[in-house]
């Protein structure tokens, strides 16, 4: 679905928008996978089409799962 967030990234900088944020969910069931190097290449692919058009990204952690 990298394709659907690069359209995500030309529509925020079309609307002046230079911020995104977003919770990491984790669950118990797949607890194994929120910590993964899959899920933070996955990531990092995400960073890095948001950060080519000069958007900043955050990711929050809800405090029950520091």
């Amino acid at each position: 679905m990298l394709a659907e967030v690069e359209l995500f990234a030309e529509w925020l900088v079309a609307t002046r928008q230079n911020r995104i944020e977003w919770v990491l969910l984790s669950a118990e069931q797949w607890e194994e996978f929120a910590s993964s190097a899959t899920r933070q290449q996955r990531l990092q692919a995400i960073n890095g089409i948001f950060q080519g058009y000069g958007i900043m990204t955050g990711g929050d952690v809800p405090i029950a799962n520091v």
